[in-house]
């Protein structure tokens, strides 16, 4: 009667069975058309004898409103793990950079959004003048799963260019103490805005409709001695509290997750 429009095949009879059917909301049903159905499917039953129920059941329709992250933890024996494959340097590395694999869910938990693809999309940055601040490579995709966590990690990181570009430590002088003048200044800080969508698999990469928006924040500081401080922050690790996911190392030394 009602949000047929969003069911993804219709109504299905399972065979031999007259008293199921089952029925599955369309993942790439869109926020809009969500919302001018109500945000509902309402089913009219009837007996065999012709006797409708006195009332449709109906089922509420939830599109995603929040995602929030935790670290990686392997089983709860390590808290945090670097990113790997990228590049990005290890504990103890003498290069400079940071970086984290983080467990991503989308809420709310009482629903079930297995089956929903979310692609992230770059909407620019913002730092100020010498910045550091990268273009971010996005358009990463994500398969959302029972549990109602992405089931690829979303890695996080920076790490120092080489040869002039991005290079943190490149010098352009010295001061009269003889001491190093950077390229860059320091503190460095800027931010990607990242939205996050609903997305059709091997569909337009523009995406569907948007979930929200997460602010990924970067800080670099020069501690002396050729050492570097890096400190990513990204998404809020509960909707109702100011808390993000964060990740630190200081060139040579180990990384700090944080909560």
């Amino acid at each position: 009667m009602e949000g047929k429009e969003l069911l993804e095949g219709g109504l299905r009879k399972i065979p031999n069975n007259y008293h199921s059917v089952t029925f599955q909301i369309n993942p790439c049903a869109s926020k809009e058309q969500i919302q001018q159905s109500g945000g509902k499917v309402a089913i009219e039953v009837e007996t065999e004898q012709g006797t409708a129920l006195p009332r449709p059941i109906e089922f509420d329709v939830v599109f995603p409103e929040h995602l929030t992250a935790e670290h990686e933890t392997l089983g709860g024996m390590v808290k945090g793990v670097p990113a790997v494959d990228m590049g990005f340097p290890r504990d103890g590395d003498s290069a400079h950079g940071v970086s984290a694999q983080l467990l991503v869910s989308i809420h709310p938990l009482d629903v079930c959004f297995d089956g929903v693809y979310v692609i992230e999309k770059d909407k620019g940055y913002a730092g100020s003048a010498g910045s550091l601040a990268q273009t971010h490579s996005a358009d990463s995709i994500w398969r959302v799963s029972i549990d109602n966590r992405f089931d690829q990690h979303d890695n996080i990181g920076i790490k120092s260019g080489k040869n002039g570009n991005m290079q943190w430590d490149e010098i352009q002088g010295y001061d009269a103490d003889g001491n190093p003048v950077y390229k860059h200044s320091y503190p460095n800080e800027f931010t990607w805005n990242c939205l996050f969508r609903t997305y059709q698999f091997m569909g337009n990469k523009e995406g569907i409709s948007d979930i929200a928006t997460v602010f990924q924040r970067f800080y670099i500081e020069s501690k002396g001695n050729g050492l570097f401080y890096a400190r990513i922050r990204k998404f809020l690790v509960d909707p109702q509290k100011k808390d993000e996911c964060s990740v630190e190392r200081t060139t040579g030394g180990s990384h700090i997750f944080k909560p």
